[in-house]
């Protein structure tokens, strides 16, 4: 399928790209409706590798700390590590960096750590008005995965790096995964399903079951595959029809039509360049010309735990995802709390409105950024702006431009465009950290 849209200028192609993304493939709001809308998610790390130490009491301390503090979270993200049975590792393995990665496959929570898996933790998370975001890689399992002697009849016949898959082209192993995946779901009340998909991708696993047929068609496994992929994600979404995807696999290399046309939200759109400011703005100038309903990274402290403004204000997101103990830091908290406040007025614009780069589609340390959202509907707007440290210009045009471009607005449409500003002005010197 082919989407055609007949447009005037750049800017117009844009958003009539992103009116269509909006009406016809974002996820809906609980009320089936309206575009989904922004989400706080928190999440509380308690040592070791991602999640590989996480506990009951632990998280739900976390949530109450932060309910105590006012901030009730929308979502709280676990990912990966929350399976790996800390007991039975070893202490090289448990130092390992890689320690989620060779425990994967067995999608039952630690019963020494999680005892009554994370059922508690929603319960505790619902009373706060909010859901749990759980990772899970349903379709890759390590080799010494003590889940093997279960799985091992669904899976494909060869490993790499020591990784099995399950052969998705088989209705056997579909079925037998989106049970047991989906009893997981329901167990443990899970809000956001986040399916990672790590390396080696599918591709060599399908090239290989090709060759082995050995009957010159190319392509045939992998057709049956992502078929099965699919049936999968119907089965889960039937039995949690208001439970949201975010399919990141490996950041962002799972986003196309047919997946976001899923309740699927691409949060963690990219493994990279987590705390680089020019990268992140390079980044959110394609996703918002695309409308990616996406995450911030967690890179918005400088080494030391100093909260950094430029950086934030660069990663301003429809998702916004902070640890507990970045509220908690005496010298951080409150600047991080007066952003989140900016953040819930700013963030619905991002969604309902139009999007407009207004410097050049060149991005570096020497240069200034300027977006601008606007909502025709609410005629509500703001501007995004950062001097980046290296710029040599004291001001930027891009400000007055708007003005030329959009003279039917008045000074009272705009009170949210001098909300920013106000606030980017009072920290200005902060950009120059």
């Amino acid at each position: 399928k082919v989407t055609v849209v007949k447009f005037a200028d750049a800017d117009d192609a844009v958003n009539l790209w992103r009116r269509f993304m909006r009406r016809y493939v974002l996820p809906r709001a609980n009320d089936g409706k309206t575009p989904i809308r922004p989400l706080l998610a928190g999440s509380h790390h308690e040592g070791g590798c991602l999640f590989v130490q996480t506990t009951e009491k632990g998280q739900i301390d976390a949530i109450r700390r932060l309910a105590d503090a006012g901030i009730c979270c929308d979502t709280w993200w676990i990912d990966a590590g929350w399976y790996t049975r800390t007991s039975k590792c070893s202490e090289e393995l448990l130092r390992d960096p890689l320690v989620w990665y060779r425990t994967a496959g067995d999608w039952t929570s630690d019963p020494e750590r999680l005892p009554n898996g994370f059922k508690p933790i929603a319960d505790e998370l619902a009373r706060h008005g909010g859901n749990l975001t759980l990772w899970f890689e349903p379709e890759r399992i390590y080799e010494t995965s003590p889940f093997m002697e279960k799985a091992r009849s669904y899976l494909t016949p060869k490993a790499f790096y020591r990784s099995f898959r399950y052969d998705l082209s088989r209705p056997d192993a579909v079925a037998f995964l989106g049970k047991y995946i989906g009893d997981q779901l329901d167990f443990n009340d899970v809000g956001i399903f986040r399916q990672d998909s790590n390396g080696p991708g599918p591709l060599v696993y399908w090239q290989d079951q090709e060759a082995k047929l050995n009957d010159g068609r190319h392509g045939y496994v992998e057709n049956l595959a992502v078929r099965g992929e699919f049936a999968l994600w119907n089965e889960w979404r039937r039995r949690r029809p208001h439970m949201l995807f975010d399919t990141c696999a490996s950041g962002g290399r799972r986003n196309d039509l047919s997946t976001l046309r899923f309740p699927s939200v691409p949060l963690h759109y990219s493994d990279t360049s987590y705390g680089d400011p020019i990268a992140k703005q390079r980044h959110y100038h394609m996703m918002n010309e695309w409308l990616f309903y996406h995450k911030n990274s967690s890179g918005y402290f400088r080494p030391g735990g100093k909260f950094s403004r430029r950086i934030a204000v660069s990663q301003l997101a429809q998702f916004f995802h902070v640890a507990d103990g970045h509220f908690l830091k005496d010298d951080s908290a409150p600047l991080l709390i007066e952003y989140l406040g900016l953040w819930r007025r700013l963030a619905p614009l991002t969604i309902d409105g139009d999007y407009y780069l207004l410097t050049p589609e060149v991005f570096g340390d020497d240069r200034w950024w300027v977006t601008e959202f606007f909502d025709p509907a609410s005629d509500k707007g703001f501007l995004q702006v950062v001097r980046n440290p290296k710029s040599p210009d004291a001001t930027c045009r891009a400000l007055t431009g708007i003005a030329a471009r959009r003279t039917e607005r008045t000074d009272a449409n705009i009170s949210v465009i001098i909300h920013i500003l106000r606030y980017l002005c009072k920290y200005y010197s902060a950009w120059l950290d």
